[in-house]
């Protein structure tokens, strides 16, 4: 076989790969996917009442969560209480969220409040995941399905660095199915085991075909840390999660208006898991005051730290010279070890 036809082979499993990777279900599921994700996003309020559960054996209630938020175009502010029942106490804390950084608050020792921590898109893996992630932190955890919002999100900041981890995946399975007479897709993604210390979890989502977003959610097992225990146990239980929505709005698509999640045996007993009311979902226009961080918690925005020689763009863009340079060099090489032959044929 001659460098043309290795040259040739290496192409055709490349476009086989891409054509693989661009396989029609995965394609409509992230494309209903961040097409729910700007709906919930883009000009809404929203705010709501979480009843908190947090004892597997007897479903003891632990706490409630209150949140108000607003998202702009590329903005969001959240004001969260939190009142813990064991023991109890009550904390105010923020979250504010743009395209470049995600920055949380809390109460200061002497009153008022201060700044938590700080995510950079393009500090650290660890951050950029977290930023990634801003739909969990915005309240939007239930709705969607995972790995689209991160890809979502991402989309939305590309200097994020590639991150590796709660994330990999061995298997995504998509199939069409119902869901309480609702046509949806149940897709089934099972972790990425090689680094873990027990086997992986998988969680099956329901997604609705026509809004794309979730309408349940079931994780297979979980992990537990007994009471005097530093170790943490596989335990036989699932999480189950219904989400039901309102009906649609002026863009055709509904807001959420309630969550409710299970603890649930293999003996079918269910113990509450989460209680959530949406009080207020609906389009707006917020001002610019009600998405002003500073305005709305009393505190400055940091800095933002400049961005390391080597951030993401800046290593995707060496990545692609390089690979382009490497094809250069092979396809100089061909040219080369096929002029020779020619030559010495002659």
């Amino acid at each position: 076989m001659n460098i043309k036809s290795v040259l040739a082979a290496f192409l055709v499993l490349a476009l086989a790969g891409h054509a693989l990777a661009q396989s029609p279900d995965i394609t409509v599921i992230d494309q209903l996917t961040a097409k729910a994700l700007k709906h919930l996003t883009t000009n809404s309020r929203f705010s709501y009442k979480e009843n908190l559960y947090g004892d597997v054996e007897f479903g003891k209630k632990f706490g409630t969560n209150s949140a108000t938020g607003y998202f702009g175009e590329t903005t969001g502010v959240i004001r969260t209480t939190n009142v813990w029942y064991s023991p109890k106490s009550e904390e105010l804390f923020g979250k504010w969220v743009d395209n470049n950084q995600l920055v949380f608050t809390k109460p200061g020792e002497k009153g008022g409040n201060v700044i938590h921590r700080q995510h950079v898109a393009w500090a650290m893996d660890s951050d950029s995941s977290d930023f990634a992630s801003f739909y969990a932190y915005m309240g939007l955890r239930h709705f969607v399905l995972t790995t689209s919002a991160k890809a979502y999100g991402r989309s939305r900041n590309p200097d994020s660095i590639p991150f590796r981890g709660q994330y990999d995946l061995a298997a995504t399975v998509i199939t069409p199915d119902t869901y309480r007479g609702q046509p949806c897709y149940k897709v089934t993604l099972t972790e990425d085991g090689s680094r873990m210390l027990y086997k992986p979890l998988s969680t099956e989502y329901h997604i609705d075909k026509s809004h794309g977003m979730v309408l349940a959610m079931r994780q297979k097992g979980m992990y537990s840390v007994p009471k005097g225990s530093t170790a943490a146990r596989l335990l036989d239980v699932d999480q189950v999660t219904e989400v039901s929505y309102g009906p649609p709005t002026d863009t055709g698509l509904p807001f959420p208006t309630a969550v409710k999640g299970w603890f649930v045996w293999p003996t079918g007993r269910r113990e509450p898991m989460t209680d959530v009311e949406f009080t207020e979902f609906r389009r707006y226009t917020p001002t610019a005051d009600e998405l002003d961080f500073e305005k709305q918690f009393g505190i400055p925005l940091p800095a933002l730290p400049p961005r390391p020689a080597g951030s993401a763009s800046a290593a995707g863009g060496r990545t692609k010279w390089w690979l382009l340079g490497g094809l250069a060099v092979v396809g100089l090489a061909a040219a080369v070890v096929v002029v020779r032959r020619r030559r010495a044929a002659r």
